[in-house]
């Protein structure tokens, strides 16, 4: 076992070989396990889940393991609803829940923020889908990743001045 997270009554194990164990804690059972991250043997190590977070907002679940991927989670489906990756694994995750920022640290000292405010759709978190996905040509997929890249920053700029104002600077 590597790492552990609670939602009310229900306790998530991370393991080695990259599953999550879903447990129970009234009745002490294993009520299902998700897989979703690849447990490969590399150089004799195997790779492991890294850290499990729980978005309390929506119930979904966070995981990050040593395959270079964070997957959200709708447990209750069994569903991987986004999966992020970079070049490098990710140890640790955090959460701010007013700017829907989730944080990736890595071993090499590297933190990644990602806006992850269109991921937690309420009916997503309780098994339902969103809808289908609607093509898009080239045109309006580039105007939609500038908009988006503008509203990231925006907030990364809000969330330095947010922690410029806490912890002075």
């Amino acid at each position: 076992m590597t790492c552990l997270a609670l939602d009310k009554n229900v306790l998530f194990s991370g393991s080695d070989d990259c599953s999550i164990m879903v447990w129970d804690t009234h009745n002490n059972l294993l009520l299902t396990t998700l897989t979703g991250h690849t447990g490969r043997i590399l150089s004799f190590k195997n790779i492991a889940m890294q850290d499990l977070l729980i978005l309390e907002e929506t119930g979904l679940l966070v995981s990050c393991a040593e395959d270079k991927k964070i997957n959200i989670w709708n447990y209750q489906a069994k569903e991987v609803l986004k999966t992020i990756q970079k070049g490098d694994y990710f140890k640790t995750l955090d959460y701010i829940n007013s700017l829907k920022i989730l944080f990736g640290g890595n071993m090499n000292k590297n933190v990644y923020s990602f806006q992850i405010g269109e991921y937690l759709n309420k009916e997503e978190a309780k098994g339902g889908k969103a809808g289908e996905e609607e093509e898009e040509d080239d045109d309006e997929l580039e105007d939609k990743s500038l908009a988006l890249e503008e509203k990231e920053k925006n907030k990364e700029d809000e969330l330095y001045e947010l922690l410029k104002k806490d912890f002075g600077s």
